[in-house]
């Protein structure tokens, strides 16, 4: 049954911590950056055991698929080659 509770509510935290992110971003800043940590404040309000096992899962995709920031050359490049 905790386990169910978890996917319910990790999908909530995530909700929650995307709305954040989108009021709150960065131009330059992986959304992650801001999301990730979110989502696990908002998980640890429901149940602290479940912050750990979030923040496993975010460890994980993270070793997969760094942070990937955009630095001000890579803006400008965007910009610049646009049609």
């Amino acid at each position: 049954m905790d386990e169910l509770f978890f996917w319910i509510f990790e999908a909530q935290a995530y909700s929650r911590a995307w709305q954040y992110e989108l009021a709150h971003r960065h131009p330059t800043q992986d959304s992650r950056r801001i999301a990730f940590p979110k989502a696990i404040e908002e998980i640890e309000k429901l149940n602290p055991t479940w912050r750990d096992r979030l923040k496993q899962e975010q460890d994980e995709i993270l070793r997969n698929h760094p942070f990937l920031d955009k630095t001000s050359s890579f803006l400008k490049w965007g910009r610049d080659s646009s049609p």
